[in-house]
């Protein structure tokens, strides 16, 4: 019989942090928002785990644009 091993992916795998937001003056208060739902997305496999594809996203879901 195959074993299923599947891998909990955790905000730490991610590869973006808040720092990443930070840098682009985001609001502290939005971060843990834009990380979750970037979390979600992931687990999903709505959205690749790429550095870019999720800044891209993160400033999407809070109405910025990667300037």
């Amino acid at each position: 019989m195959k074993e299923f091993k599947s891998k909990i992916i955790k905000l730490k795998d991610l590869k973006v942090n808040g720092t990443h937001f930070m840098k682009l003056d985001v609001p502290k208060e939005k971060i843990g928002y834009i990380l979750d739902s970037l979390l979600v997305e992931v687990i999903k496999k709505e959205l690749e785990n790429e550095e870019e594809v999720l800044i891209e996203r993160g400033l999407d879901l809070i109405g910025r644009k990667n300037i």
